[in-house]
């Protein structure tokens, strides 16, 4: 990624080789590309995802539908997680067309999303559209405190079509048109029953490093006693007894 000025753009790719869940031959990719402008508390800019698939009017050894494993999808794919979620890929591979917004406060942001979903290859054998609908996603986060942080989410679904139902396979009469989603998450972190450990910090000295410190404080010590007494020692030969005084 790369962001110059109030712009910031960024992109990725990722290709997957080797063999499926079925032990079939895969060759699949993904890409993706964004473009964010930001002017003080205020964000928006248009992304878009290239997730590849199969062409189901082809018989084809090879499978190009794009597993996304272990990730987490409706961060970029809406939060309804119609895609790739419990069914896995769309047959015919998903175009992601977005628009994302986002406001933040001190204390709070809200998003809202845009998504218009497309197929770039035939999801069935008949002659069927591409358009797979459309997603808003609406979300409010508010920090009550250094504690507690409450979430409030809204998505809606609309415009489906035959493809859409076709793409999960499903039964398009089967299908609604649209559905609703909404959802209230409440988050508690303790931080106030941690106690966050203390460093203690140890410092290593070498042999010749421990004696002059043991010169230094013996230094010290010599001169404190020659300020509490000037008077130097008495001295005496060595093997004798110094003078007592008698009365």
């Amino acid at each position: 990624a790369s962001s110059f000025g109030k712009i910031a753009i960024a992109g990725g790719g990722f290709a997957q080789r080797g063999n499926n869940k079925a032990g079939q031959n895969l060759e699949a990719y993904m890409a993706n590309l964004s473009v964010t402008y930001q002017k003080g508390k205020f964000q928006v800019g248009p992304a878009i995802d290239y997730l590849s698939g199969n062409n189901n009017k082809i018989t084809d050894k090879t499978d190009n539908n794009f597993d996304p494993l272990y990730g987490t999808p409706h961060r970029w794919w809406g939060y309804m997680d119609y895609y790739y979620v419990g069914t896995g890929a769309p047959r015919g591979c998903l175009i992601n067309y977005q628009l994302r917004a986002k406001y933040t406060a001190n204390r709070f942001f809200i998003t809202a999303d845009y998504h218009k979903f497309n197929s770039d290859n035939p999801v069935s054998t008949g002659e069927v559209t591409k358009d797979l609908g459309h997603e808003i996603d609406l979300v409010l986060n508010y920090t009550v405190n250094k504690f507690v942080n409450l979430e409030l989410g809204y998505s809606k679904y609309f415009g489906a079509t035959a493809a859409t139902a076709l793409a999960k396979n499903q039964i398009p009469a089967t299908v609604r048109k649209s559905a609703d989603w909404a959802y209230a998450m409440i988050t508690i972190r303790p931080d106030f029953l941690f106690v966050p450990p203390v460093a203690i910090l140890s410092t290593t000295m070498n042999t010749d490093q421990l004696s002059t410190k043991v010169k230094e404080l013996q230094e010290q010590i010599d001169a404190l006693k020659q300020k509490v007494d000037p008077t130097p020692p008495e001295t005496t030969p060595e093997g004798t007894t110094p003078p007592t005084e008698t009365k």
